[in-house]
């Protein structure tokens, strides 16, 4: 077994620390730096040593040698300029048409 836990995710800083004696998700939270803009709010993951994964939003749980808390991030939807630019473009297009049909 492993003599470190990690904290992932959507933290300040991901880090790995040694294992001292058994602590809380909240004691790690704040030694890197407790959560980033996009952390996904709520639930947190803990990975065990074993691999087994468990959904848990109390911070009060207590983590041992080897595992892990994972903080999930919300997905940032990336915005693509040009087709939003095409679509713009076909939309004043088609106001443009019809103004012209309406009014000639």
């Amino acid at each position: 077994m492993t003599d470190e836990l990690k904290v992932i995710g959507g933290v300040y800083n991901e880090g790995s620390f040694v294992y001292e004696e058994p602590r809380t998700i909240d004691y790690y939270l704040s030694k890197v730096g407790r959560f980033r803009k996009d952390p996904e709010e709520g639930d947190l993951y803990v990975v065990y040593a074993d691999g087994t994964v468990t959904k848990t939003t109390n911070r009060g749980h207590e983590i041992v040698q080897g595992d892990s808390i994972v903080v999930p991030t919300k997905e940032l939807k990336e915005v693509d300029f040009i087709q939003a630019l095409l679509d713009w473009t076909q939309i004043i297009f088609n106001v443009a048409t019809t103004w012209k049909v309406i009014f000639n």
